[in-house]
């Protein structure tokens, strides 16, 4: 459950990580729309444990979409899967398990694979002057 005095005390583009146990993401920002983005990482290239971890991020954006109290304008995630070659889902509701399949992801939860790495550039650090 996300920490409704937390997340208030949180500045805009400044990234925020888990510390222990993290039950809704390991990275967590907001914008400057104050959207608050959750962001969860999986090192598994086991299918099953991947599926389990995008159910997982799924059930804490309907879950914690609904609060009132985190005083956000959104709740998105994303979960970052790198050793995952493709992993397509749709969820029509937080009941139901996710499965691979040729549907889309919901809109405020963004699954990675390594094929959405794959031809990317890296970003580069650049000094402001």
């Amino acid at each position: 459950m996300l920490d409704s005095a937390k997340v208030a005390e949180m500045q805009n583009a400044t990234l925020y990580y888990a510390e222990g146990n993290h039950p809704c993401a390991d990275i967590f920002f907001k914008d400057d729309t104050g959207a608050l983005y959750l962001v969860g990482m999986g090192g598994t290239g086991n299918m099953l444990k991947a599926l389990n971890k995008v159910q997982k991020m799924s059930d804490v954006l309907v879950k914690q979409g609904l609060r009132e109290d985190l005083q956000v304008s959104k709740l998105k995630g994303v979960v970052l899967l790198p050793n995952i070659v493709s992993i397509r889902v749709e969820m029509k509701g937080s009941s139901q398990k996710p499965s691979p399949s040729q549907g889309q992801e919901p809109e405020s939860c963004l699954v990675a694979s390594s094929n959405c790495l794959l031809g990317c550039q890296p970003l580069e650090a650049r000094r402001r002057t």
